[in-house]
């Protein structure tokens, strides 16, 4: 009988690659680097606070935070003034080119259907004293 060849099928490579990381992750050894990774991020997550850092996700039960970066971006970064009784024209000036950068972010992730992100944006936004408003033609902004 004659021997059938077919093309396709899994490539060998890839399938050894994952069972390899399949292995490694059961081991015991990275268990306790993933329980030190988890320990090292809440050491970052309270020195950051610490240290006046606003973490929006309130600190880390995992790897992961989310740190509140635009205040910093904005008051400690470009030493821009957080002078809320100020002009606002002059003030809305110095804040255009970043907030239109935020809300073009904003707007990537409601294309994304990424809800979650465009809605932090809106609120850390609002958080800093922008009024956001979504309408027909698109999205405005102004100090409050």
């Amino acid at each position: 009988m004659p021997r059938v060849v077919t093309a396709g099928g899994p490539k060998r490579i890839p399938l050894v690659s994952k069972a390899v990381c399949f292995k490694e992750a059961m081991s015991e050894e990275f268990k306790a680097y993933q329980r030190q990774v988890v320990k090292n991020a809440a050491v970052l997550a309270d020195t950051l606070s610490e240290n006046g850092i606003r973490l929006v996700s309130g600190g880390t039960d995992n790897h992961l935070m989310l740190a509140d970066t635009m205040s910093l971006f904005t008051f400690d970064v470009l030493g821009l003034q957080n002078n809320r009784g100020a002009n606002n024209e002059a003030r809305e000036k110095a804040y255009g080119k970043i907030v239109d950068m935020v809300l073009e972010m904003r707007q990537k992730a409601k294309e994304a259907k990424d809800w979650a992100t465009s809605d932090q944006i809106r609120n850390t936004l609002t958080e800093a004293g922008f009024e956001v408003n979504d309408t027909k033609d698109g999205v405005t902004w102004k100090l409050s």
